[in-house]
């Protein structure tokens, strides 16, 4: 992978996910310390994906409409749903608990997290990748 621009499902990966995928930082995500810290749940057994595997999630992801897995707006708990055609799964902390990035306000998405709340399970954790990076970091 050595291009700036890729798309999965219609959706451009941003450039700061491109550049941590080509060069390894984006899979080592996954034992960073600050995990629990920055998306406030214990991981299990967190992934950060390759390439290959954000496309293969994604492929089922699309047609997601299971209202368990999409959640409900939710003003106390921005945004507490999820849309699956404007949104990428691109890493998990463990079962059920799933790392976005959400499309549906901008094209530099915004970061969500998949909590065990059941009503709203999607909540923000970043405005973007590039905060996420500094986020992991500044806890470390």
């Amino acid at each position: 992978m050595h291009q700036d621009e890729v798309e999965v499902n219609g959706l451009r990966l941003p450039l700061g996910l491109i550049r941590a995928l080509q060069d390894g930082r984006w899979p080592r995500l996954g034992s960073s310390d600050s995990l629990a810290a920055v998306f406030g749940s214990e991981p299990v057994r967190p992934r950060f994906f390759s390439l290959e595997e954000i496309v293969a999630v994604n492929g089922y992801w699309k047609d997601e409409a299971d209202p368990l897995y999409l959640g409900q707006a939710d003003s106390s708990r921005y945004p507490g749903d999820i849309d699956s055609k404007r949104s990428l799964i691109v890493a998990e902390l463990g079962p059920d608990q799933l790392i976005a990035l959400d499309y549906r306000r901008s094209a530099v998405p915004e970061v969500l997290f998949a909590s065990d709340d059941a009503r709203s399970p999607w909540r923000l954790v970043s405005g973007s990748v590039e905060e996420l990076f500094s986020e992991l970091a500044a806890s470390d």
